[in-house]
């Protein structure tokens, strides 16, 4: 209890002095009146091929120019949420306020419920980050279902998500493709120490922001502060986007996507393990069905809790110019197409299988070993929370003590590894397949580094489910300005234009 105690205060402790480096960095504490924070004009990766590394120190030069701006923010207006606690968060008028996820099907369906779901997920878990699972549950009882005010405020979100946004931002601007020095830049323009930065990471940033990067020097940025490099889970929280727009490319190309997109801060080989499975499962769920979603539209008499949860874009729809391993899919007639969509259907043992297929590309047997217990698990097929089950009543089960059980086999108490992060997700999102809301709350109830775990969780069941499986209470008080929700659905959009097979 002491631990968790002192894992709360220094908890407070970093949140507060990370909320007053924001400040001072963006210009005090009126910053968050401003229409938008300032950005950093992105290069292309032709014109950062162009300039010589003696030019790359002063990219960064108009960072601190609090006119400087992403876009048109003319219609910008007061904040209508909590969200100004982030300094720049203001609610946005324009395109990206006119969609709504009820519209969205097909594949910009789980693209957006993986940003979304990742986004909720952050938020949820972000309030008992640092506590043990026990302490979670005194303090909730019947389960942490509802957003908890924090210091950045209600409904904000941390690092984990502003990463994934600044790699998405990359990957748009780049044609789909990933860049290792954009996205680096990239990551360095959207940052705000108030997020809940590690310490590692806020001196990289902060780096780039100050001397700028080129092909260079982003060979060594990765290995300055750790000499073997960083094996923590800030690359698999963030790698989803990729994940999403490499889902048809072989494996090998999807792993060195993978490390570029983590080059700046994350090189250890457990990092970029974790962050590749992430990325491969992220990929694998987005070309298939939930399996008691397919059966439903084949049996309509097929019942179960799954069975109500929408099926998010075919996979046969998703399919239509490639197969997840490069293929053709003919879809000639009704009967093929019906056999080809239950042929990709996704159930927790497929999924593991399917990731431990491509062990061979894993460095390290940390992660194969990781992978395997959890399948090992599966394959027992314990009983889970039920549909009608409160979680006051699935606390007490050998269930949840099962999974509690498999967390401590799997992984520390607080996941900064990547290769625990990665597992511990992967288990929640098993455990808890038909119902993926349940699959976060549990992802945060593990405890330790519950912001992430759940993001990764959330991003995965996104990716899956697509984007109404999202309970109104998370996705109505998502914060809402710069970078927010609407502005996040948007570059949904704008994302699921990509396919990239090389």
């Amino acid at each position: 209890m002491q631990l968790a105690a002192s894992r709360k205060i220094w908890g407070r402790i970093k949140s507060a002095t990370h909320s007053l480096l924001s400040c001072i960095e963006r210009g005090g504490p009126f910053a968050r009146f401003r229409s938008s924070r300032g950005r950093l004009p992105m290069n292309r990766p032709a014109a950062l091929a162009n300039s010589s590394s003696s030019n790359t120190s002063g990219v960064f030069e108009r960072i601190s120019n609090p006119n400087a701006d992403r876009g048109n923010r003319a219609n910008a207006v007061a904040p209508a949420n909590p969200s100004d606690s982030i300094p720049g968060t203001m609610t946005t008028a324009g395109a990206a306020s006119a969609l709504s996820r009820s519209a969205l099907s097909g594949h910009l369906d789980r693209v957006a419920g993986c940003l979304l779901g990742k986004m909720c997920a952050d938020v949820l878990g972000a309030g008992v980050e640092g506590w043990s699972p026990a302490d979670i549950q005194l303090s909730n009882p019947n389960g942490l279902t509802d957003f908890l005010n924090t210091e950045r405020g209600f409904g904000c979100y941390t690092d984990d998500t502003q990463m994934a946004i600044a790699l998405t931002r990359s990957l748009i601007a780049c044609n789909g493709r990933i860049d290792d020095v954009h996205a680096a830049q990239s990551y360095a323009e959207e940052y705000q120490p108030c997020r809940g930065y590690g310490g590692t990471a806020y001196k990289i940033l902060s780096g780039i922001r100050r001397l700028g990067v080129d092909s260079e020097s982003i060979r060594t940025i990765g290995t300055k502060l750790i000499p073997t490099g960083s094996f923590g889970n800030g690359g698999a929280m963030r790698i989803a986007p990729l994940g999403l727009v490499y889902r048809h490319a072989p494996p090998k190309v999807l792993r060195e996507a993978v490390a570029a997109a983590l080059r700046c801060t994350h090189v250890h080989p457990v990092a970029v393990d974790g962050a590749f499975v992430i990325a491969l499962a992220v990929g694998y769920l987005a070309l298939r069905r939930p399996a008691a979603a397919a059966a439903a539209a084949t049996n309509p008499s097929a019942c179960g809790p799954a069975a109500a949860v929408p099926a998010a874009g075919s996979a046969t729809t998703d399919n239509a110019n490639g197969s997840a391993d490069g293929g053709s899919n003919s879809g000639a007639a009704v009967a093929t197409a019906i056999t080809d969509e239950l042929a990709q259907v996704a159930t927790p043992l497929l999924l593991l299988e399917y990731l431990l297929s491509h062990s061979p590309l894993l460095e390290t047997d940390g992660m194969v070993q990781k992978l395997q217990a959890v399948k090992a698990f599966v394959v027992q097929a314990r009983q889970f929370k039920g549909p009608n089950e409160s979680w006051a009543e699935y606390f007490s089960s050998p269930g949840w003590a099962a999974e509690l059980q498999l967390q401590a086999e799997v992984s520390e108490p607080f996941q900064i590894r990547a290769d625990d992060a990665a597992a511990v997700a992967l288990a929640a999102l098993c455990c808890h397949w038909d119902r993926p809301d349940d699959a976060v709350v549990a992802a945060v109830h593990y405890g330790g580094d519950t912001d992430t775990v759940a993001a990764i969780t959330g991003a995965m069941a996104g990716a899956l489910y697509g984007t109404q499986w999202l309970p109104a209470r998370w996705y109505d008080n998502l914060e809402n300005g710069t970078s927010g929700r609407d502005e996040v659905l948007q570059l949904a959009v704008e994302l699921a234009r990509f396919d990239t097979c090389t």
